[in-house]
């Protein structure tokens, strides 16, 4: 059986593309980028290969890397939270939203089974 590598650069959605392509061009914009020497990007980007390598063993195929040939190095983790029996939610309406009926008086209790999964985006310094 073939692993499958994180290292999928066709994956990353469009939405998140497009926050990368911002958030990297603010930092060109504003003057953030520090300068550093050669030996310094290289020592970071080392730095940088170790710990993507240890961030792939910790979520395996929840992770997909970015930008490893060309500009910015990123990644997105998809992170699933799982509720093994669910969770029950009670809500209090809102305040002045039909005031007069009696029932709005009350917590609204609803269980929960499932949780949309979460996206996080991150792009690494030079």
């Amino acid at each position: 059986m073939e692993m499958e590598s994180a290292h999928r650069d066709d994956d990353l959605s469009p939405e998140a593309a497009r926050m990368l392509r911002e958030m990297a061009l603010r930092g060109r914009e504003e003057g953030v980028e520090p300068d550093l020497s050669d030996e310094q990007l290289r020592s970071n980007y080392q730095l940088q290969q170790d710990e993507m390598l240890a961030l792939e063993a910790i979520f395996g195929d929840k992770i997909c890397i970015f930008g490893e040939k060309a500009g910015p190095r990123s990644f997105q983790i998809q992170v699933h939270c799982e509720i093994p029996d669910g969770i029950s939610v009670s809500v209090e309406p809102f305040q002045g939203v039909d005031d007069d009926d009696p029932k709005s008086q009350f917590l609204e209790n609803f269980s929960v089974e499932h949780l949309a999964p979460l996206s996080l985006t991150c792009l690494m310094p030079p």
